[in-house]
C-alpha cells in the first residue's frame, strides 16, 4: 500500500492514509476556486 501512497501524494494529494484490512484510502485535496463554489 506504500506504492498507492506515494503515486497518490506525487499527483498533488495530502496527508494520504490507506487502511490494508478495509482497502480504504483517506486523503485530502485542494480544489480550485471555481469547484469549491459549486
Amino acid at each position: 500500500m506504500s506504492f498507492l501512497v506515494e503515486i497518490l501524494e506525487k499527483v498533488g494529494l495530502k496527508k494520504v492514509k490507506t487502511y490494508i484490512q478495509s482497502g480504504n484510502v483517506i486523503l485530502e485535496r485542494e480544489l480550485s476556486k471555481g469547484k469549491q463554489e459549486s
